[in-house]
């Protein structure tokens, strides 16, 4: 709790400033480049880079993971966010994966059973309603020895 406590002390004011001064999508971004600079970009290397196949990410937020898949992904991008599937339209657009973006939320994903080889999440299992229906769900759409 006091590390919590002086971590909020210490960045809070600049976070607080570039709240005001960005929308949220352009605070997002920001955040996005900051966190990658700091080593995030290899950890989504990580998570995505050697996808194949049909892949689901699910929460794709402002497109941040969208240029460290593969050319070889088909990817399907589900974003609740009107503003930020605006942004990862953009985003999918100059990927070298083939990239579609829908809209549509993990609680109850439009797809078909078994309908992808990997279904991906990152940093959004925190902001659904249900995390255990979303879970539910991202097997249900999980194809037979896919990965999750």
């Amino acid at each position: 709790m006091i590390r919590e406590l002086v971590y909020f002390l210490k960045h809070g004011p600049k976070v607080k400033r570039l709240q005001a001064e960005f929308d949220r999508v352009g605070f997002m971004k920001r955040l996005v480049v900051q966190a990658d600079k700091d080593g995030y970009a290899d950890l989504r290397t990580e998570l995505v880079g050697d996808l194949t196949g049909d892949v689901l990410e699910v929460g794709t937020g402002t497109g941040a993971t969208m240029p460290y898949y593969r050319e070889s992904a088909v990817v399907t991008a589900l974003e609740p966010d009107d503003e930020f599937r605006a942004e990862a339209e953009n985003a999918a657009r100059i990927a070298s994966a083939q990239i579609t973006v829908v809209p549509g939320t993990g609680e109850s994903l439009p797809f078909e059973d078994e309908s992808f080889d990997t279904v991906v999440t990152a940093t959004v299992l925190c902001s659904v309603t249900s995390m255990s229906q979303t879970l539910a769900d991202l097997k249900r759409v999980l194809r037979p020895g896919g990965q999750a």
